[in-house]
């Protein structure tokens, strides 16, 4: 009958079997430090864009070149900077804050389309939900009733709304 030691195949240098069975014994580890040192900032730069994209910038009234605001079946062309610019103020003073969903959400009652110099915004308000080129935020209150006050004291004519 043979007998064999298993003693030091287990333990070798106070290893333990799993160290030694890594490829290079204490390498392994240096190798899994390697990949968490890369692996870790490329994470953290991948968060931060994607932050970047789900954060909704205020609006710069100077940047906007004009605001179509739809109340269905109608609409006003907005290019007077003056109203251009109470019109940013209003909806950049609600605090806004990014879902993946929003629930509950039956039609809508205002749409704002502004376009900027190289870039759109196609806002769309419902209650306190908003849908900002197709992401969706919530607000800490509805705008809705100061849209519809804003929208009546434009100067502007209707225009159908297609």
């Amino acid at each position: 009958m043979k007998t064999v030691q298993f003693d030091n195949i287990i333990q070798k240098k106070g290893k333990s079997n799993a160290d030694c069975t890594k490829t290079g014994g204490s390498m392994g580890k240096e190798k899994i430090k390697i990949r968490y040192i890369v692996i870790l900032p490329v994470l953290i730069c991948a968060l931060i864009f994607i932050r970047k994209l789900m954060k909704l910038n205020d609006l710069d009234a100077k940047e906007v070149a004009e605001i179509i605001l739809v109340s269905p079946p109608y609409k006003k062309r907005i290019t007077d900077q003056q109203e251009i610019e109470e019109f940013t103020r209003m909806f950049n003073n609600k605090k806004k804050r990014f879902v993946f969903s929003i629930i509950n959400s039956s039609g809508w009652s205002k749409r704002a389309i502004i376009s900027m110099g190289t870039r759109q915004y196609d806002i769309i308000f419902c209650g306190e939900n908003i849908t900002v080129n197709r992401l969706k935020y919530v607000m800490d209150e509805s705008i809705d009733s100061e849209l519809d006050q804003f929208y009546r004291s434009l100067n502007e004519t209707e225009e159908e709304y297609n």
